[in-house]
């Protein structure tokens, strides 16, 4: 089996976001020398405006959007590919193990 390193980041976000800002976090899943998926995380901060009666003015209510698609997709097949490897080495460890137990009783 192979030693590859697999990393999951997330772009690093300090601010505080401003009233009606919108902000995107990029996700990158890699193998530290290829970007095999990306999405990112998406909010705006919302806001209420008062007029001067106190009554609700404009504003916008808070949301958050996610796109991680590909990168779900992509774990998964990861998550297939060493779910393979394992089952062929199990087998080849029955079949030599069953070689070695036959010479061995011969």
């Amino acid at each position: 089996m192979n030693d590859e390193i697999y990393v999951l980041s997330l772009e690093e976000y300090d601010g505080i976001p401003e009233p009606g800002t919108e902000e995107c976090i990029e996700i990158t899943f890699s193998t530290g020398e290829q970007i095999l998926a990306q999405g990112h995380v998406k909010f705006i901060a919302g806001y209420l405006e008062f007029d001067e009666y106190g009554g609700a003015g404009d504003g916008i209510q808070d949301s958050i959007e996610y796109d991680a698609d590909e990168i779900l997709k992509a774990l998964n097949k990861l998550i297939i590919d060493i779910n393979n490897k394992f089952i062929n080495e199990k087998i080849k460890y029955i079949y030599f193990s069953g070689l070695i137990k036959n010479d061995y009783n011969s």
